[in-house]
């Protein structure tokens, strides 16, 4: 069925979706009402599998203590970045033998699209989880679909391909969120970007970036946040 070599120049698009009932995170999304979760990766082993993640979850602030309970099973060193009324966001390591179940598949995923790729935040919703991967390299779409589709069979997992093809810029929302930004969010968080205040570790505090434009860091903290809540509501609108 899927035997159609990639071969445009630019980049291809895999999206793709996993069931994980005994996963706390996706059983969460499952059993709390408009509860969805955004998972990004911090850092990956030498098979390519994520070490260290953060989870941002958007749910009622009442269901917070449950689902970091769920998460303590799964993973270690469960740092909380962030905990009000919009959303819990929480740093944590996997722990190996808590994760091998998803481990083997997700890698065989990642090593059929080759080294070129790119692996876009994860999301969960309603027990499942929404893969997006961004390669650069020219991939049999068949090959690619079987080796991941028989991996994740064999860890008794459901998976089913949600699109592929050519990925092209202007058809994801990134594109119109600057337009919703004032032109100060925009500098702030470009400028936070280039300066590296995003990575991990930082190469840029608060203060530093709150210095470049003059500004103090509580102004700095509140544009910054004002731009981070309409990027976020932009992408999941």
């Amino acid at each position: 069925m899927f035997t159609i070599m990639a071969t445009c120049m630019g980049m291809t698009e895999l999206l793709f979706q996993v069931e994980l009932p005994d996963w706390p995170v996706s059983l969460f999304t499952k059993e709390t009402k408009d509860a969805r979760v955004l998972m990004n990766h911090i850092r990956f082993d030498d098979d390519h599998f994520p070490t260290r993640n953060v989870f941002t979850i958007l749910a009622p602030p009442a269901s917070y203590r449950g689902i970091l309970a769920k998460m303590q099973e799964f993973y270690t060193n469960v740092t909380v970045l962030r905990e009000d009324g919009q959303a819990l966001s929480v740093l944590v390591e996997p722990a190996p033998d808590k994760m091998k179940f998803l481990k083997a598949p997700f890698t065989a995923a990642l090593r059929a699209l080759g080294p070129d790729r790119i692996l876009r935040p994860i999301i969960i919703q309603n027990g499942w989880m929404t893969v997006g991967i961004i390669t650069a390299a020219k991939v049999d779409i068949g090959e690619v679909i079987r080796t991941a589709g028989d991996s994740f069979k064999r860890a008794g997992l459901n998976m089913k391909l949600i699109r592929w093809g050519e990925w092209k810029a202007e058809e994801h929302a990134m594109n119109d969120f600057e337009e919703k930004l004032t032109p100060k969010q925009v500098e702030i968080v470009k400028m936070g970007l280039a300066l590296g205040f995003y990575d991990n570790p930082r190469k840029c505090d608060l203060s530093a970036l709150a210095s470049v434009f003059g500004i103090s860091k509580a102004a700095a903290h509140n544009r910054l946040k004002a731009a981070e809540r309409k990027i976020l509501s932009a992408y999941f609108s």
